[in-house]
């Protein structure tokens, strides 16, 4: 499936989403946050 969040620019497994999908946002905007920091 579609990685939400990405914009289609990812996938993921919906059995690893749907087991963990608080984990998965979690990572998701830690990323996020780390890529801003790395970007000014």
């Amino acid at each position: 499936m579609i990685a939400p969040g990405t914009g289609g620019a990812s996938q993921i497994s919906r059995d690893s989403f749907e087991s963990n999908p608080k984990g998965y946002f979690s990572a998701l905007h830690a990323n996020e946050k780390a890529n801003e920091k790395g970007n000014k």
